[in-house]
């Protein structure tokens, strides 16, 4: 499956890999504590996605969310690839991870109504205000 990138978001061909790859796990079973195949949690998607890219990664949210001490708060300055955080339980710390594709949309495995690898928005709806912040982990062009 090829996934075209949203309106304003570039990418090298490690970026449209990854993306590829979360793509064809749309609608894999959102199951706790798991890392793929096929099913995951939020952390084990991200976790395999990237594993299988040959990127090693930490396998908690909490961890990704810490890989690097950059952290991009803006939402329109993320680009289509990187790590986007949440606190979804409105506690003040991070517990839910995805990948952002672009477009104000990022792919994650959702506990959620959907209970699957499913496509969210940033911009409004339930993750809206729940946003903490993304990193960078591909190299941009």
């Amino acid at each position: 499956m090829i996934f075209i990138f949203m309106s304003g978001c570039f990418a090298n061909e490690n970026n449209q890999t990854v993306i590829n790859t979360a793509i064809s796990k749309l609608g894999a079973p959102y199951s706790y504590g798991k890392a793929g195949e096929n099913s995951f949690d939020c952390s084990g998607f991200v976790y395999y996605v990237f594993g299988k890219n040959g990127y090693k990664i930490p396998r908690t949210a909490k961890a990704q969310s810490q890989m690097s001490k950059i952290k991009i708060y803006d939402k329109s300055k993320l680009k289509a690839g990187d790590m986007v955080f949440f606190d979804t339980a409105d506690r003040g710390y991070v517990n839910h991870s995805g990948i952002y594709l672009g477009d104000m949309k990022f792919i994650h495995a959702s506990s959620g109504k959907a209970y699957s690898v499913t496509i969210s928005r940033l911009d409004r709806g339930f993750y809206k205000n729940r946003f903490k912040w993304g990193i960078r982990v591909l190299k941009q062009p």
